[in-house]
């Protein structure tokens, strides 16, 4: 009898440890999980999805090594928080040159083309170190533009900047970062119209693995750079 006793009271204490244990791990991920979104928050990133990797998930990606999915891999809450900080800190751009056609130059040169506008394109890129540098890409800004020769100044100046063709990308090392251009404009500026600005909006979606979570997100970013001609050009 006391054996029975004895062998109920192991089964009781085994089970109920096991609930304890149970709730404990569904508690810690319910805080992990809150403290995800907090920093998140705290930084603007808006967060689409999130989820707890299982055992099996966890195997999976460790033996295969994700390489068709690329994923940012954050060990913990304080990198995690670092790595926001880099991305909210927005590099200064200074004024980018950009060349005119040699077609422009020869006709301006030889005086056989008075006010003449002519039509390119051009793309200007600048490095932008995400994260703190752990990401080595560059922001790149494509846009059509119309300019002529002004004889008054000697410069060439900005015509017109379609908004329309005015778009955006990211190049380089970006692991987990993709970039999705959501709008363009330009303006031509300065006295004499010789500087543009150019102004486009998009938002980064991320891929990241935080620990046992994987998550998604958004954030959204306004990129700014400024173009003027050349002077060896003119």
């Amino acid at each position: 009898m006391k054996k029975i006793v004895f062998s109920l009271l192991v089964i009781v204490m085994m089970f109920t440890g096991s609930y304890e244990i149970g709730f404990a791990n569904v508690d810690e991920s319910v805080k992990v999980k809150k403290e995800i979104i907090d920093i998140a928050e705290k930084y603007g990133l808006e967060v689409t999805s999130i989820s707890k990797k299982d055992n099996l998930q966890r195997k999976s990606v460790e033996t295969e090594k994700s390489k068709k999915e690329k994923r940012l891999k954050i060990k913990n809450m304080n990198e995690f928080e670092t790595f926001l900080q880099g991305m909210k800190q927005s590099e200064p751009v200074s004024t980018i040159k950009i060349k005119v056609s040699e077609l422009a130059i020869d006709q301006v040169n030889t005086y056989s083309v008075a006010d003449n506008v002519y039509s390119d394109v051009h793309t200007v890129k600048w490095y932008a170190p995400y994260a703190n540098g752990s990401l080595f890409a560059w922001k790149n800004i494509t846009f059509n533009f119309q300019y002529t020769y002004d004889f008054h100044t000697n410069k060439f100046v900005f015509v017109d900047i379609p908004d329309k063709q005015v778009t955006s990308g990211v190049t380089g090392i970006t692991g987990g970062i993709s970039w999705n251009h959501d709008t363009g404009a330009g303006n031509v500026v300065g006295v004499n119209k010789d500087n543009a600005e150019l102004i486009v909006e998009g938002h980064f979606v991320f891929g990241i693995d935080i620990g046992d979570f994987e998550l998604g997100a958004i954030w959204g970013d306004r990129w700014v750079a400024n173009c003027s001609f050349d002077e060896a050009t003119n």
